[in-house]
């Protein structure tokens, strides 16, 4: 029986030298209908992809008796994703329809191999990434369609070098050693701007993310007001990750101060497997789980909150993670895994 991984999509952007790291985690087993792959609110302990012929239904419990189906989900399809990412509880039960082949990858597993920080866990992350981006895009459609209005279009903006000694404006940032933040500094741009100004405009090809050091920042759809983002809390890491049109403007409140990250300056960091990289995909998976579940309970209830649009760094980081921020080439051959 081949295993459905060999042609899986979530191992689209794995490198070809580097996949075979990951294949040989995966298992092929045969499921049989009716089996529950996991239970609503029980902890992560595997990923499964489906192979040919095979259905799973996933589903919720709803407020009226029964369940609310969320997906179905089919060959080539990837089951179990999120709770992988951010190990959380299951949102949903999973429930096998069609039985047939699937590979199945044991969180502790990948979990080795991303704490040995080979290349090729952090490529299926942000397949990940830009799954869930894609996701989060739908749902945001949804939950605040665009409006009639028009925001300003952003005009070239002045992006100066960043010192090593600005990054201390920046709370988050004040922990890290000298040496990470003179290599970070090299990467961040700085843009001090007037209230009024346009960073980035609704529609246009996302081409970096801010984070606000100081003042605040509008989020605007339309030309209306979606949300005031302040110091410490960062916009455009969806677009940074899939390079896709902005979903909302950003326009200063008032005189504003922020660190800027190139989508090509992030691209250059994880193609070279820098650390600081792939911690920025891990952190940004776990926020985007966090989103889509948040958007997911709001499309169901409607009179809950919405979910944030901008993060703070400390979301992608503990303290201890920021502190351990390493901006130094991930070695050709990876630390060795623990024995099976």
């Amino acid at each position: 029986m081949s295993s459905p991984v060999t042609s899986a999509r979530l191992l689209s952007l794995v490198d070809p030298g580097q996949a075979s790291a990951l294949e040989r985690l995966f298992h092929t087993v045969l499921l049989e209908p009716g089996r529950v792959l996991f239970e609503e609110g029980k902890p992560c302990d595997a990923l499964w992809v489906l192979g040919e012929g095979v259905e799973v239904s996933v589903s919720r419990a709803g407020e009226a008796p029964g369940q609310v189906v969320l997906a179905h989900l089919g060959a080539g399809d990837t089951v179990g994703e999120m709770a992988l990412v951010d190990e959380g509880p299951r949102s949903g039960t999973a429930r096998v329809v069609v039985g047939g082949p699937a590979s199945v990858l044991a969180a502790q597993d990948f979990y080795a191999l991303r704490d040995a920080y080979h290349p090729a866990a952090f490529q299926l992350l942000r397949k990940v990434c830009l799954d869930l981006c894609a996701r989060l895009r739908g749902s945001s459609e949804r939950l605040a369609a665009t409006a009639l209005g028009q925001s300003g279009a952003a005009a070239p903006l002045a992006i100066a070098r960043t010192r090593p000694e600005e990054l201390e404006e920046l709370a988050t940032f004040r922990t890290l050693p000298s040496v990470v933040k003179l290599a970070l500094a090299q990467k961040l741009g700085r843009l001090d701007a007037e209230g009024g100004t346009t960073v980035c405009t609704e529609g246009d090809a996302g081409d970096a993310a801010y984070f606000i050091v100081s003042g605040a920042v509008q989020v605007q759809r339309g030309g209306y007001p979606l949300a005031r983002l302040e110091a410490g809390e960062v916009f455009g890491m969806v677009a940074l990750m899939d390079g896709g049109p902005r979903s909302a403007s950003c326009v200063t409140d008032g005189p504003t101060r922020l660190f800027r990250l190139a989508r090509v300056d992030f691209e250059q960091l994880f193609s070279s497997g820098n650390r600081f990289a792939f911690q920025l995909v891990e952190g940004m998976a776990r926020q985007l789980v966090r989103n889509v579940r948040a958007a997911d309970l709001l499309l169901a209830r409607p009179e809950r909150s919405a979910p944030p649009l901008a993060v703070s760094p400390a979301d992608f980081f503990s303290e201890a993670e920021l502190a351990a921020l390493d901006f130094g080439e991930v070695p050709d051959a990876p630390r060795p895994l623990p024995a099976a």
